[in-house]
């Protein structure tokens, strides 16, 4: 195979100055980036409910499901792993109990809450996780007993409060059904 080259004088004029216009466009929007910043950014209050539906054309379930990816994304930032412990706890609750207002169907959210937010070392957060599962098990007991059975193992085997423990597990009883 016998391929000929072209030489650069060939290519229109219009071509290379396009390719040096760009190259420098690219060189100057560079410098105008700001640095990379490694701050990592605190938890907020999430949006109103109102806002997201608006945003998600009424579709509540994908907008809970797109909230619930992007809180269980927010500990890494900046190429940062951030310790769920130091997330706030307070505004973490409002983001979980959000999501499952626009999905009320949603276990997800409990999930995280009883297995991963409730796994810290600090005891007053995993008590603020397993309280928020124990709150929303009465919106839906017949969905949602089996997480507060979770976290009634959590609180008498790890936080080793035996009456936090019977609480949880009066709940359960007392709301108990044969569909559970």
């Amino acid at each position: 195979m016998n391929e000929q080259q072209r030489s650069v004088h060939n290519v229109p004029k219009i071509i290379i100055l396009l390719l040096i216009l760009s190259l420098g466009g690219q060189i100057i929007w560079h410098y105008q980036l700001p640095s990379p910043s490694t701050k990592i950014k605190k938890l907020t209050v999430p949006p109103q409910s109102e806002l997201l539906n608006i945003l998600s054309f009424g579709d509540t379930v994908v907008s809970a499901r797109i909230l619930m990816l992007w809180l269980q994304a927010f500990d890494i930032q900046t190429g940062q792993f951030l310790p769920y412990q130091q997330l706030d706890y307070n505004k973490l609750q409002q983001w979980l109990e959000q999501i499952l207002l626009l999905d009320p169907n949603s276990q997800y959210p409990l999930l995280v809450a009883s297995h991963l937010y409730a796994s810290v070392p600090d005891h007053k957060k995993q008590r603020l996780m397993l309280e928020f599962v124990y709150q929303q098990f009465f919106v839906d007991p017949e969905k949602r007993w089996s997480w507060l059975a979770h976290v009634t193992v959590i609180a008498k085997h790890r936080l080793k409060d035996l009456s936090l423990a019977l609480k949880y597990a009066q709940a359960i009883s007392a709301h108990a059904t044969p569909n559970m």
